[in-house]
């Protein structure tokens, strides 16, 4: 008899996993609660210079044309889950979905298993006040960055000008136990020094400097980048105390160490390295599926994809900070393990 998935998420762990379980023969149907699928890497950048620098993003876009012409894929979309009943082998999935004229149809979907890849979302850069994001429009958000820099174009400007001195302050959101984040995002440190070696490349005159706690340099493509990039820019390993505006300028303020003293630097653009922070829905959608969240937000994983609840499967940043390459890696992983159980 055939098997069937539920995927809860199009993200790319959402459409790897469709892409992986079609390869296989086995059906599935993607709930995306947005009007489309794709998620965040729709808003990000190609980060490549004179070579690729291996962000993930073609390797998306890569699962993005599988997917269009995957024969056992099925999608619905502005879609949520309302209730699962069963269990492993013979789950009903009961979902609503808006049509056209904005009202709901409830749909019950059968499912051998549930693969959970609801993703992360950036971290709120106005809950670190310190910053002035939303009260400086020169403060943005490394998000900000990667859809200015994917709209393209050969000038890139903020406020009408070419920015001469840019500032990117890491660990936004990430490595904080005040905020209950005390975990390191993972793609922060990457996406800053691919986005400073753009910028760099766009405007040639531009001086960078990166405010960091640790450089998470690991990985063979990330660490031959800054292998290439470092003598470009300053770097200072110290994360600021506060941003301010003075005569048109942004004021960065932090802990000169080396010197003894507090230290300044006035800058034209700041861009905040935000972290990826769990989804707000977890906690309910975790209740509804009957599967366990961590202290910070993320789900539990109980063995290595699966979660406490047999049956249901979790990928991506669902379970943590990770990479776009990390979030396929993780979906091909839980498809592996839902194919070695349902046929045996």
């Amino acid at each position: 008899m055939e098997k069937n998935v539920v995927i809860i998420g199009g993200g790319s762990a959402g459409i790897s996993a469709a892409v992986e379980l079609s390869k296989a023969g086995i059906p599935s149907i993607i709930i995306e609660k947005e009007n489309a699928i794709g998620g965040f890497p729709l808003k990000f950048s190609c980060k490549a210079v004179e070579q690729c620098t291996g962000c993930g993003l073609c390797q998306f876009n890569e699962i993005l044309n599988e997917f269009e012409i995957a024969d056992k894929t099925n999608l619905l979309t502005s879609s949520q889950l309302e209730n699962l009943k069963g269990n492993f082998g013979n789950f009903n999935v009961t979902v609503s979905q808006k049509n056209g004229n904005d009202k709901i149809d409830n749909l019950t979907l059968p499912a051998d298993a549930i693969i959970v890849a609801t993703g992360g979302q950036p971290f709120d850069a106005k809950q670190k006040i310190q910053f002035g994001y939303k009260k400086f429009k020169n403060v943005i958000t490394g998000l900000e960055l990667e859809e200015k820099l994917r709209a393209g174009g050969k000038d890139i400007e903020f406020d009408g000008k070419k920015p001469k001195e840019v500032a990117f302050i890491q660990c936004v959101g990430s490595r904080d136990e005040n905020i209950n984040k005390g975990f390191c995002s993972k793609v922060c440190c990457r996406y800053a020094l691919r986005m400073a070696n753009i910028l760099k490349e766009k405007i040639k005159d531009v001086n960078i400097t990166i405010f960091y706690m640790d450089l998470q340099t690991t990985g063979k493509d990330i660490l031959s980048t800054y292998n290439d990039i470092k003598d470009k820019f300053e770097f200072i390993n110290v994360i600021p105390t506060y941003v301010k505006e003075k005569d048109g300028k942004l004021e960065v303020r932090f802990d000169d160490i080396k010197n003894g003293k507090m230290g300044y630097k006035e800058f034209d653009l700041v861009v905040l390295s935000v972290g990826i922070s769990p989804n707000k829905g977890n906690k309910d959608l975790a209740k509804m599926l009957g599967i366990n969240i961590n202290r910070f937000g993320f789900y539990d994983l109980h063995d290595s994809c699966e979660t406490n609840k047999e049956g249901v499967f979790l990928a991506g940043t669902s379970i943590a900070p990770m990479s776009i390459v990390d979030s396929i890696a993780s979906a091909k992983n839980a498809v592996y393990k839902i194919i070695s159980k349902i046929r045996g």
